[in-house]
């Protein structure tokens, strides 16, 4: 019977549907289960978010890694939500949320009529009788499209959140250096830079892992499943030219990122960012930090969202094979521990 101290966090993707369950062991995060399904990422967002089908595909999932909670977090797609940063006086708690209600609905691209919000005081300075928030904006259409999921799938939905905080838990902890997280998925890739643990700048690019592969497929002259087996073992074997081929694909992806360090930069005082965290389902090629760490000057790693997770020692091959897929749905299922 399931335990009122677990959660699942669920990854809902292009690609994939990610589902983590974790257990609070006296304040610490242990892992029950985790699995994940699989498809090609080339059918219309409509259909990747159709309630009936994901919600059947996440029910057959938790039933297959034998899930034992019904208690549910998920993520908003970081593409799908506007977030930002608002400054403003001190003032009391209704006139900040006027304020921040006001600024949102102009600023939003969101019709004010679909429009949820969202915030988080990030903080404040006394001296200067200043406040900063963290403001996430969603279309309630999006948001009732996952509770419908989550009720087809016969779960309790507690929270939604945005993935970016979630990324930031699992991969950054308690850790407040000014970083960039590179989150490399199927169809693009997010660009986020963390501030004091709060994602204040995101980007997002037109370029992931399926471009990798297609590029493979045309230098190799192998059709495009054979090409996804070669990528997926460029972490075990070498590839002559494989950092040309990297720098070829990455290159709108490096672009961003230098683009958010001058921006960082700029808006924070001449701030400088300490480090690069990659994370993603392409994170371990072979050569893909190399060209990260070349391109923006900063030590790169790739991110290893169980490091905060208790876990049997003899998963921990197959753990760190599949981390950087799992970085989302691990933040998520974090959530209340």
């Amino acid at each position: 019977m399931a335990k009122d101290s677990n959660f699942l966090g669920v990854d809902i993707g292009a690609s994939s549907v990610k589902i983590v369950e974790i257990a609070n062991d006296n304040g610490r995060a242990r892992l029950v289960t985790y699995g994940y399904t699989e498809h090609q990422a080339d059918i219309s967002d409509e259909d990747v978010f159709s309630p009936e089908k994901r919600g059947k595909e996440l029910a057959d999932l938790c039933k297959e890694a034998g899930v034992s909670t019904k208690r549910a977090i998920t993520g908003l797609p970081m593409s799908s939500v506007f977030s930002t940063i608002f400054t403003f006086p001190e003032g009391s708690e209704k006139q900040l949320e006027e304020m921040i209600r006001s600024k949102a609905q102009k600023l939003s691209p969101i019709p004010t009529e679909d429009l949820v919000l969202d915030w988080k005081k990030m903080s404040a300075s006394p001296e200067e009788k200043i406040i900063k928030f963290s403001v996430t904006a969603a279309s309630k259409k999006m948001i009732n499209n996952y509770v419908q999921i989550f009720k087809i799938a016969g779960l309790e939905l507690l929270s939604l959140e945005t993935e970016a905080l979630a990324m930031v838990r699992s991969l950054l902890g308690k850790d407040q250096a000014p970083s960039i997280i590179v989150d490399i998925g199927a169809v693009k890739t997010n660009v986020l830079v963390i501030k004091e643990g709060v994602p204040v700048i995101h980007r997002t690019v037109k370029a992931g892992g399926q471009d990798i592969t297609a590029v493979l497929s045309s230098k190799m002259k192998i059709d495009l499943k054979k090409a996804e087996e070669v990528k997926r073992n460029l972490s075990l074997a070498k590839l002559e030219g494989v950092e040309n081929l990297l720098q070829e694909v990455l290159e709108p992806i490096v672009n961003e990122v230098k683009y958010c360090q001058n921006l960082h930069t700029e808006q924070y005082n001449h701030s400088q960012i300490e480090k690069l965290v990659l994370t993603g389902g392409s994170a371990h090629i072979l050569g893909m930090p190399e060209v990260l760490r070349q391109a923006s000057g900063l030590r790169v790693f790739v991110g290893d969202p169980w490091a905060r997770i208790i876990y049997p020692d003899d998963l921990r091959p197959v753990l760190d094979k599949i981390g950087p897929y799992f970085s989302v749905a691990i933040g998520l299922s974090m959530r209340d521990i």
